[in-house]
């Protein structure tokens, strides 16, 4: 049996001795705030106080909770204000870059309509633009020469007294016959396929915006920054590139699934007189598009886009830079 002494069932607040001193207001005001003691001055058992005190405790912890759930939630909206109005502004300024590179576009090809017409002259202009071959009619002493030339045999007339014998010449034989008849056929066949040269020259000559110029142009994927779960079992992404190579339909000219910062090659189609124009999708979406007057034009390791850009040419062999 366990054993009790007096002082386990002790209570100051009970104690006769005591009560002068618990009777000031001061002592019964801080007793009823700690809970000791009731509003009408009755004192509360031990065991009340302890389930007082753990109600007040588990009040406290879930106001604790709730104040920092809002908390969060309204840091994790703020979060998602900011990103959208980010993604906005990024959007802006890519349309506002579109905007600046089609203006600077049109005014630089409205400063070079007057110098166009010289550097791509049609054929015709350039043929007719040349020296013109000396004229080789008769000239005035050429003329005197002639006139003169015609009163000396008016003068020098035929005498009916003079007879001309006339001798008999043979008829040619059938080999010189056949001779001429090939000789003939060749002539005609050397002009036809001149013939048809020059006019292969001046088809090509007359539509010299049909030509491709095939520059090779290394570009290098750079990846994403975000990692989702998935790209940890597949971290290529598909990368497709179309280009618009003559004004119409687009072209793919690369598909194929890449890693993050790797190297790969495309071919330009661009036919003469048309820009280079690049369309790149990333797993089906619209990552970035690409228009310059050729394939020179854009700085090599820098991205496309921005910053924040996942692609950017490295290298770009092959043809000649435009004069611009």
């Amino acid at each position: 049996h366990m054993f009790f002494s007096p002082l386990s069932k002790y209570s100051s607040l009970t104690d006769a001795h005591l009560s002068d001193y618990f009777s000031s207001k001061s002592k019964r005001r801080h007793l009823k705030k700690a809970g000791l003691i009731s509003s009408n001055g009755f004192v509360i058992s031990e065991n009340k106080v302890r389930c007082n005190m753990l109600k007040q405790e588990r009040k406290r912890q879930i106001k604790t909770t709730i104040a920092q759930a809002i908390v969060e939630k309204t840091l994790e909206i703020e979060r998602q204000r900011q990103a959208i109005i980010q993604q906005k502004l990024e959007e802006i300024a890519k349309l506002e870059l579109v905007k600046r590179i089609r203006a600077a576009e049109t005014d630089q090809r409205r400063r070079n309509e007057d110098f166009l017409p010289l550097v791509l002259k049609p054929p015709r202009q350039i043929l007719s633009s040349r020296s013109r071959r000396p004229s080789l009619g008769p000239t005035k002493e050429n003329k005197y020469a002639m006139a003169l030339n015609k009163l000396e045999k008016s003068r020098t007339a035929n005498s009916p007294y003079t007879t001309t014998s006339t001798i008999p010449i043979p008829p040619k034989s059938p080999r010189i016959a056949e001779m001429n008849k090939t000789r003939r056929r060749n002539s005609e066949r050397s002009y036809s396929v001149s013939q048809v040269h020059t006019r292969h020259t001046e088809s090509v000559l007359s539509f010299p915006n049909a030509r491709q110029n095939m520059t090779e142009i290394v570009m290098k994927y750079h990846g994403f920054k975000l990692s989702l779960a998935r790209e940890k079992l597949d971290p290529k992404n598909m990368v497709i590139v179309e280009q618009q190579h003559c004004g119409g339909n687009t072209l793919v000219i690369f598909k194929g699934r890449l890693l993050p910062n790797t190297d790969f090659t495309i071919f330009s189609h661009r036919h003469r007189g048309f820009p280079f124009s690049l369309t790149i999708y990333v797993d089906g979406r619209m990552d970035c598009r690409v228009s310059t007057c050729c394939e020179y034009r854009h700085a090599l390791n820098v991205r496309l886009g921005g910053a924040q850009g996942h692609f950017s040419f490295t290298d770009v062999q092959g043809n000649m830079p435009c004069y611009k």
